[in-house]
């Protein structure tokens, strides 16, 4: 444990001993809401900071700031809560499950954030290309591999984040060990349930980057004639002639 929280946590006891009379509940609140508003007071000079330093930057960078308003108020909270914890009265035992609980959440929303930051990429990417134009064929190529790859990337980072979630709770840590191996973070392990899963994802890569269809093609399927609408990691929807919708895997 690190020495400031080692010295907080003295202290902290040290003022419990000369305000005894106080139940532990209310002590431990005392505490929880005085880091709360640390947290808060802290969330605000950080927000700040990071507005500061991507002010002049790319759109990317600005947008990403902007996303990450709230996910950065809840780390800052979750750290907060985290310290809280850690330095009050509690029991050990549970003082340890509220942690475990807060460091999952802490890995959570550090998966949503990258999620934010892939999709931020995505947007700022397929911005450069005129769908609305009449020759659009190029600009349907890469808005296709855009969407395509970035749903993909949204359920990796998705797999990771809540592989290594669970690995922060002892009792589901061999759950997390096999999402994450079905991600391709320790290799891919036969037989586990995901596998078809996967299959499916690099099928997705594979259309993303050979480009057998794009989106707004005009197509033939089962005698009926349409556009595709939407590819999508596992499936493609093709819009009919007459307003139907058929869903192909």
């Amino acid at each position: 444990m690190p020495d400031f929280i080692l010295d907080l946590t003295r202290e902290v006891s040290r003022l419990w001993r000369e305000f005894n009379w106080l139940p532990e509940w209310a002590v431990v609140a005392l505490i929880v809401v005085a880091f709360v508003f640390i947290g808060w007071a802290a969330n605000q000079l950080v927000f700040w900071l990071l507005q500061l330093a991507v002010r002049k930057r790319e759109l990317f960078w600005r947008g990403v700031v902007g996303r990450a308003r709230l996910k950065v108020r809840i780390m800052v909270m979750i750290i907060a809560l985290a310290l809280a914890v850690t330095v009050s009265p509690l029991d050990p035992g549970p003082s340890m499950a509220v942690r475990q609980l807060l460091g999952f959440l802490f890995v959570l929303t550090l998966g949503w954030m990258a999620i934010g930051a892939t999709d931020m990429w995505a947007i700022v990417y397929m911005r450069r290309f005129n769908m609305a134009e009449e020759d659009n064929l190029v600009a349907r190529k890469h808005v296709t591999q855009t969407r395509i790859l970035q749903r993909v990337a949204a359920l990796l980072i998705a797999l990771v984040t809540l592989g290594l979630a669970l690995m922060t709770i002892g009792a589901v840590r061999q759950w997390g060990m096999s999402l994450l191996a079905s991600a391709g973070v320790v290799g891919i392990i036969a037989g586990l349930a995901l596998q078809p899963l996967l299959t499916n994802l690099i099928a997705g890569v594979q259309i993303a980057t050979a480009q057998p269809i794009r989106l707004d093609d005009a197509v033939i399927v089962e005698g009926e004639w349409g556009q595709v609408e939407e590819i999508t990691s596992t499936y493609v929807v093709v819009k009919l002639w007459d307003w139907r919708r058929m869903i192909l895997p």
